[in-house]
């Protein structure tokens, strides 16, 4: 339910969430400060590059292949696209 610029909402299914035993939470940054959000990006980014989570299989992109990273979109893949803001392009 990340980025749903499409103005419409994901439907969890929740056969799938007990058959397969993950867990779904929500965090809704627009009510945290700039600091927060800032400090949340930064310890999610520091997990990740530790190796401590480890999302689907994930192709990275800096913030100047964001065209790239949508591009890439057109292909049917399994796993996610990510483009990695820096602190200045965080909102």
């Amino acid at each position: 339910m990340i980025g749903f610029a499409s103005g419409t909402w994901g439907v969890p299914d929740p056969g799938h969430i007990l058959w397969k035993g993950y867990s779904v939470t929500g965090a809704l940054h627009s009510v945290r400060s700039r600091k927060e959000r800032t400090d949340s990006i930064a310890v999610l980014n520091n997990l990740l590059e530790e190796g401590k989570i480890s999302p689907l299989p994930t192709t990275v992109h800096d913030f100047d292949g964001a065209v790239n990273a949508l591009a890439s979109l057109r292909d049917p893949q399994p796993g996610l696209v990510v483009v990695r803001g820096t602190q200045s392009s965080a909102c």
